[in-house]
């Protein structure tokens, strides 16, 4: 994984659907095998659209008005493919993390805040 330790942070074009039309002659890589790989240079392989997250997130910007609509509900908060059909303000189960090796308790700022808080005073209730 030398292009992962030189700083490559997107595979540009991989698909699981369509055949490699820039370099036929190298078809793609088993994705199953780049998620290890790349799991393995400690970053984690992750869908996007034919669109940059980044501009994703400045739609209005970045693309013709016909697709914003499109574009916003197939990306999810950090602009990157959505692979579920959840989305925040829906009833149901919230869909298991992808993730796995997130942190599961509050960390730094987020645990910070509360005793921040307190000492000027403030009156907090837990909501959850």
């Amino acid at each position: 994984m030398k292009l992962v330790a030189a700083g490559l942070n997107d595979w540009g074009g991989v698909s699981p659907v369509t055949p490699d039309h820039v370099n036929p002659e190298m078809p793609w890589p088993a994705l199953a095998k780049l998620r290890e790989n790349t799991h393995a240079a400690g970053k984690v392989l992750v869908e996007r659209l034919a669109v940059y997250p980044a501009y994703c997130a400045d739609v209005a910007r970045w693309q013709d008005a016909s697709l914003v609509p499109r574009v916003l509900r197939r990306v999810d908060a950090q602009g990157f493919a959505r692979t579920d059909d959840w989305s925040p303000g829906q009833l149901g189960p919230v869909p298991q993390a992808f993730d796995s090796t997130a942190p599961t308790a509050p960390t730094g700022l987020i645990t910070a805040t509360p005793a921040k808080a307190r000492r000027a005073g403030a009156e907090l209730q837990r909501i959850l």
